[in-house]
C-alpha cells in the first residue's frame, strides 16, 4: 500500500499537491519532501482515479506532472528521469487531441483530471501556476540515495550469508552503494549505532561486489587499514555508520551484523 496522503496507481504512490505554483517550484517542492514530481506510468488511470476521488478527496484540477519540451536534440519531451514520453501514448487517449505540439522548454506536462477520459496530459507554458503531484521514489520502508532505494534491517542481526539470504527472500540483494559514505551518513543520523552486512566478500586477494566488480584497495570510503590483508573468503563487507567518511571495513562472515538490502 501507499502512505496516508497518497494514491496508488500501477506500481506507484502519488500525492496530490493542492498549492497553486510553477513548474519549477512544483519540482522543488517535491524534492524538498523527499519526492519526485510525477513520472506516471498510466496518466490517464492516475487521472481518473484523483477525478473520481479515490483518495478522499475530488480533484477536477490541474496538475504539473515531471516531463518537460525541448530535452533531447532540443525538441523531444521527456521525463526527468531521461526517458522520452511516448508519442502516440501505447494507452489510447492519454495525450489530448492534437498535442504534443509545442515541444520546446518553455512547455511542461501537464494533467487534467478532467480529461480522464478523453486524453488528461497535454502542455503548458512552464510558467502557470498549477497543482502538482509529486511520487514516492521508494517503497515504504526504503531510504534513497542516488539512483538506489535501500531497505535497513533493524532486527535479525546474522551471518553474511543469513543476510543474504534475508535480502533474497524480500526478492533483493544486499547493498552495493555506489557512494557508501551518504549511506552511512544517512543511517548513522537515523538508526544511530547499528553496523551493517554490504554485498562484498573476499576471494583471497581483493574484495569484489557480488556482482563481480573489484573493490579498488585505495577506495576512499576504506576505513583507514582496510581492507589490509584480510581478503580471504572467511571475510566480509561491512558498513560502519559512525565512521562516516570512511565506513567500509572487512569482517569475519560469521560475525552478527544486520542485512541492507538494495
Amino acid at each position: 500500500g501507499c502512505p496516508k496522503g497518497f494514491i496508488r496507481s500501477g506500481s506507484g504512490c502519488f500525492k496530490p499537491v493542492a498549492k497553486l505554483q510553477n513548474w519549477e517550484n512544483s519540482e522543488r517542492n517535491c524534492y524538498e519532501e523527499g519526492l519526485k514530481i510525477a513520472e506516471p506510468e498510466d496518466p490517464k488511470n492516475l487521472a481518473e482515479l484523483l477525478f473520481l476521488g479515490i483518495g478522499g478527496t475530488i480533484y477536477k484540477s490541474h496538475f504539473w506532472i515531471g516531463a518537460r519540451g525541448g530535452r533531447i536534440n532540443g525538441s523531444v519531451i521527456a521525463w526527468n528521469s531521461g526517458d522520452p514520453v511516448p508519442i502516440p501514448y501505447p494507452i489510447n487517449n492519454t495525450w489530448y487531441s492534437n498535442y504534443p505540439r509545442y515541444n520546446t522548454s518553455a512547455y511542461c506536462l501537464e494533467l487534467y483530471t478532467g480529461y480522464y477520459k478523453v486524453g488528461p496530459i497535454y502542455e503548458k507554458g512552464c510558467t502557470a501556476g498549477i497543482y502538482s503531484l509529486c511520487e514516492l521514489i521508494c517503497p515504504l520502508g526504503f531510504f534513497h540515495i542516488g539512483n538506489r532505494c535501500y531497505k535497513a534491517f533493524s532486527t535479525g542481526a546474522s551471518s553474511w550469508e543469513e543476510a543474504r539470504e534475508t535480502c533474497n527472500q524480500e526478492h533483493l540483494t544486499l547493498a552495493e552503494p555506489q557512494d557508501p559514505t551518504a549511506v552511512a551518513h544517512y543511517l548513522s543520523t537515523v538508526t544511530g549505532q547499528r553496523n551493517y552486512w554490504l554485498g562484498g566478500r573476499g576471494d583471497g586477494n581483493e574484495f569484489h561486489w557480488s556482482a563481480g566488480e573489484a573493490l579498488p584497495v585505495n577506495w576512499a570510503p576504506w576505513l583507514p587499514g582496510s581492507p589490509g590483508n584480510k581478503v580471504g573468503s572467511n571475510y566480509c563487507l561491512s558498513l560502519t555508520p559512525e565512521h562516516r567518511t570512511t565506513p567500509l571495513t572487512t569482517t569475519k562472515c560469521n560475525t552478527k551484523l544486520y542485512p541492507l538490502c538494495q
